[in-house]
């Protein structure tokens, strides 16, 4: 039993009291909600007339949003405590969510993806600061095991119905959808503040942390795998479109039970496998698929890259 399902079938002295149980499903209900729009948006911009170009200056422009503002989300969470700032970016995020529909320009459908961006920033410093600092030192690795669980348990949701959604429901459906789940996990959220507090520590100046090798290669390989992952799922919808095949629905369910699947052994793995060993293996899974993708990309074929895909991202991501 691996130990992030040891830690979901506690009880007693364990984690799972009310507050964190909120705070699993309202996070697993964002990154819902926020996962949605990954395989949708790409096919839904081409459908408005944009080229690949143009699709993909859109959509990486969340990412631009997210990575920007992170130090300065970094900052009010020193400053205002991780309340505000986890309610703002989930509030940022929902408004970008319902404007999504009135983006008919590329200017529009930029800034509403860079807004997206933004409020991601801000609810993923803060909603990992809060869970962090909810329990004692020795139960926080457990906390954060299971709160990037629930991440991927919600984004595997999220990629496995999207495109089922879109053609049932139209990207209205979708956008409704996002906004309904994005609003519950504003609900559900804890409201409660941390119990460990570390407002009157002096703030830590960013490039002597961030120069350290320890800190700089994970975070270097970290950029690497968001960057392949994220250019797997916006051109490949695209792509396959392109090429006038089917069957992209069962690469997005195939990533999202592989990618849910890949949680629940990665610590296992992480004892057999050295970390920078680990770390390469991945780094050439992923360059695979996105050679595999370019001459094979049948039902069958999308499916391996989707397993492929879940398992090399389920490690990588913690």
């Amino acid at each position: 039993m691996t130990r992030e399902w040891q830690v979901f079938c506690l009880s007693g002295e364990s984690l799972y009291g009310k507050t964190f149980l909120a705070l699993l499903i309202g996070n697993m209900c964002f990154w819902f909600s926020t996962s949605l729009f990954m395989p949708v948006l790409p096919l839904y911009y081409h459908q408005l007339g944009f080229s690949e170009g143009e699709i993909g200056l859109a959509v990486g422009a969340f990412s631009v949003g997210a990575l920007a503002f992170r130090f300065s989300a970094g900052k009010a969470i020193d400053r205002y405590g991780s309340k505000p700032v986890l309610t703002a970016g989930m509030l940022l995020s929902l408004v970008a969510v319902a404007c999504y529909p009135l983006g008919g320009t590329l200017l529009t459908i930029t800034l509403f993806r860079l807004l997206h961006g933004i409020g991601i920033s801000g609810y993923g410093a803060a909603a990992l600061t809060t869970t962090s600092m909810l329990f004692p030192e020795s139960k926080t690795t457990e906390a954060v095991s299971m709160y990037a669980l629930f991440t991927m348990i919600g984004a595997g949701l999220a990629t496995s119905i999207a495109l089922t959604l879109y053609d049932e429901k139209g990207f209205m459906g979708v956008v409704w959808c996002g906004i309904a789940v994005t609003a519950a996990s504003l609900v559900l959220f804890p409201k409660s503040k941390a119990s460990k507090r570390t407002a009157n520590n002096a703030a830590v100046a960013v490039w002597p942390v961030i120069s350290r090798p320890s800190v700089m290669l994970p975070a270097v390989n970290l950029f690497i795998v968001n960057f392949s992952f994220s250019t797997l799922m916006t051109f490949l919808p695209l792509f396959v479109l392109l090429y006038g095949g089917g069957g992209i629905g069962y690469f997005f369910v195939a990533y999202a039970v592989a990618v849910v699947l890949s949680r629940m052994v990665v610590t296992r793995v992480c004892k057999l496998v050295s970390s920078p060993r680990l770390t390469l293996y991945l780094m050439i899974v992923f360059g695979a698929i996105m050679l595999f993708m370019a001459y094979w990309h049948s039902p069958l074929a999308l499916a391996l890259a989707g397993v492929a895909l879940g398992i090399a991202f389920g490690f990588a991501f913690p």
